[in-house]
């Protein structure tokens, strides 16, 4: 359940022709006006909103990391997906 703020997106994500639900959970960090002077630099956007999504995948479930790379005591089974971005309102 998501709080205050924040949304859970889900979705298939495909790697190499496989595909799995994920839950992503995405947190709005903050929203800002744009000062008008930088408005028509930024094709006339007044607002702008930080968000933050991020959660934490198998490579296993996607045959990421087979053969001789199936090992995980150098590269972990665990993948964490970090994902920060800028959104503009006009």
């Amino acid at each position: 359940m998501a709080g205050k703020g924040q949304l859970i997106a889900s979705d298939p994500l495909t790697i190499k022709g496989i595909s799995r639900e994920i839950d992503l959970p995405l947190s709005l960090l903050g929203t800002k006006a744009i000062p008008a002077q930088m408005q028509p630099m930024l094709g006339g956007d007044k607002q702008v909103a930080s968000v933050r999504a991020g959660t934490t995948i198998d490579r296993g479930d996607f045959e990421v990391g087979t053969g001789s790379w199936a090992a995980t005591l150098v590269v972990g089974s665990q993948v964490d997906i970090d994902i920060l971005l800028e959104v503009h309102n006009r």
